[in-house]
């Protein structure tokens, strides 16, 4: 998984990069088809911003902002969110294949009759 972390208008310190990393590495271990991960973080008037996009091959991208008071916060809420979201994707992915799977199996018992 690649992750790129940006800051708009504020400094990148080693501490946040280590938090932003760790924290999606909880939801790299749900699945490790993660390609890509881009975050943006960003202060504006002392309301502090977090945005995750995460790129999935075969699947829509992610996103995920969240705007709080405290950048920390911002993070944990946004990558919260993203965590939702992809585990709803990936629950709706294994529904449509089973799906598929037992219509396939329907399909070839009619056949052998």
């Amino acid at each position: 998984m690649n992750i790129n972390i940006t800051g708009d208008g504020l400094e990148l310190t080693p501490a946040l990069q280590e938090h932003v990393k760790e924290r999606l590495n909880k939801i790299e271990r749900h699945r490790d088809q993660i390609t890509q991960v881009d975050v943006v973080l960003s202060v504006t008037n002392k309301r502090q911003k977090a945005e995750i996009t995460m790129v999935v091959p075969h699947s829509p991208d992610i996103n995920a902002e969240s705007t709080t008071d405290d950048l920390y916060i911002s993070i944990d809420e946004a990558v919260d969110k993203l965590s939702k979201q992809y585990l709803k994707m990936k629950d709706k992915a294994m529904t449509l294949q089973r799906q598929r799977q037992e219509h396939d199996q329907e399909e070839s018992e009619e056949v052998a009759e």
